[in-house]
């Protein structure tokens, strides 16, 4: 057992925040967990982050494994799920994401949104 904190922080989780917003990207091209989401909606209607298990690039719309909807609220409606020991999601190829103005839908909102997705 070790009773001091290990000096590498091997298990802690990685932000991904990009800084021209939440658009579709590939967060993590392997296999890996979804584990908080602290976002802030830019438009003044809901706007949905769809989740993709994919290693490369997803297409809005287009197999969708699941989408949060994010308030609406133009750079006021927020989403928080601060991160925790357990993960909220496991992706086995790996994690994309994409900003969409309906659940399953293939349109990207008018300015996306902005935020941290963590992961590991």
């Amino acid at each position: 057992m070790q009773l001091n904190p290990n000096a590498s922080a091997t298990s802690a989780v990685v932000p991904f925040s990009p800084t021209a917003g939440i658009a579709v990207a590939v967060i993590k091209a392997t296999p890996g967990n979804l584990f908080g989401i602290t976002v802030c909606n830019q438009v003044a209607a809901v706007t949905y982050l769809q989740f993709f298990n994919a290693t490369a690039t997803p297409t809005l719309g287009t197999s969708v494994l699941f989408s949060i909807p994010i308030p609406a609220g133009a750079g006021t409606g927020t989403l928080i799920i601060p991160p925790s020991a357990f993960a909220l999601a496991n992706f086995n190829a790996g994690i994309a994401i994409g900003a969409a103005t309906t659940a399953t839908g293939s349109t990207a909102p008018a300015t996306a949104p902005s935020g941290t997705i963590f992961y590991l």
